[in-house]
């Protein structure tokens, strides 16, 4: 598994400050953000955001991640009753015992 350095990090971070500010996610933009925060990153991370940023719209992206899917798909319908069968009446579930507190003798 691959996992993401800090300085790519802090970039990508500094692209998502400048896209919620609604300014331009720009290098120069990033690095300025990463400067006053007092992080150094390699200059072509913030060059390859900026590029990959062109790609595809930010924000969007982020609701997209932020929205739940349709999941797996919920169990299908009952089947119906076989014609002429008289529905059985319903029962009434017994309430689940109440569970008792020992006493541990502290």
């Amino acid at each position: 598994r691959a996992e993401m350095s800090s300085d790519m990090m802090a970039v990508s971070y500094a692209a998502l400050i400048l896209q919620d500010e609604g300014m331009p996610i720009d290098a120069a933009g990033m690095e300025k953000i990463l400067a006053a925060a007092g992080c150094k990153a390699p200059g072509y991370y913030a060059c390859m955001v900026e590029k990959a940023s062109k790609c595809f719209d930010l924000k969007e992206l982020i609701t997209a991640a932020s929205t739940p899917g349709a999941g797996g798909g919920g169990g299908g319908a009952a089947a119906p009753a076989a014609a002429g069968a008289a529905a059985a009446p319903a029962k009434k579930a017994a309430p689940p015992p109440e569970e008792e507190e020992e006493d541990m003798g502290f």
